[in-house]
């Protein structure tokens, strides 16, 4: 991150987004005391050396961090608005979201869509295995009937066979 001067402030470790809009970004200073600072993201330009700030280093370290907990909450958000003399418009800061968050739902929702993906192939997997077993139940059913009409006609011939045995030997007689 570079001020107005192009002097480097820093690094930006994380950006709070509204909706799709980028808000508030976190900036780390400091290589021993990696003090966070908030500023607003509005002005803030992108170039092939860095992410241009509108504001001089010294307003970026006169400004607010993060709240105690580390969150971004009212209060740092009306710093920001006196600090820097920007309007953020009315933010309800529960609507705020980190991108680290961001990143954490779209790694959630690409789990959830292959899994997904998985499960449909699987179902598919298993609808062809059943439509093969039906398809195979089918054939044996046909080769059992198939069967049961070639018994009757072997049991049928044995019985003509029979009589006509019995017609010769009671001719015989």
């Amino acid at each position: 991150m570079l001020d107005a001067d192009g002097e480097r402030v820093g690094k930006l470790s994380e950006i709070h987004f509204l909706g799709s809009r980028p808000l508030v970004g976190e900036i780390r200073r400091g290589r021993f005391t990696r003090r966070v600072h908030l500023v607003p993201l509005q002005e803030a330009s992108l170039a092939d050396d860095g992410v241009h700030l509108p504001y001089r280093i010294s307003a970026i370290e006169a400004a607010g961090g993060l709240s105690e907990d580390g969150t971004v909450g009212t209060a740092e958000l009306c710093a920001l608005r006196t600090t820097y003399g920007v309007d953020l418009g009315t933010v309800d800061v529960r609507e705020l979201v980190a991108s680290r968050v961001r990143r954490a739902r779209a790694e959630q929702q690409r789990q959830a869509y292959e899994r997904a993906r998985r499960l449909e192939e699987e179902a598919q997997y298993r609808a062809d295995e059943a439509a093969a077993a039906q398809d195979e139940a089918e054939r044996a059913a046909a080769a059992a009937a198939e069967a049961r009409a070639a018994r009757a006609r072997a049991e049928e011939a044995a019985a003509r066979a029979r009589a006509a045995a019995e017609q010769v030997t009671s001719f015989t007689r």
